[in-house]
């Protein structure tokens, strides 16, 4: 689901690259762990919603994708 290998980027600098091939069985997978663990704690004014956001920030030429996740 996860990987990670070191590339060279078009300047020949070695840099470190992480692929997420399913985010939605990542985030649910990890929520569940939590939750089983018992370090999950919904607020019961909202029940049990979890938000996703996804945003890219541009540096330099790249564009990142970042995910946040929220529990509400």
């Amino acid at each position: 689901m996860l990987e990670v290998k070191r590339v060279k980027n078009a300047i020949g600098d070695d840099v470190i690259v992480a692929q997420l091939s399913n985010l939605k069985r990542y985030l649910v997978t990890k929520v569940e762990t939590l939750h089983a663990n018992g370090t999950l704690v919904f607020d019961t004014r909202f029940g049990k919603a979890v938000h996703v956001s996804m945003t890219a920030v541009k540096l330099n030429s790249v564009w990142p994708l970042v995910a946040s996740c929220n529990v509400m």
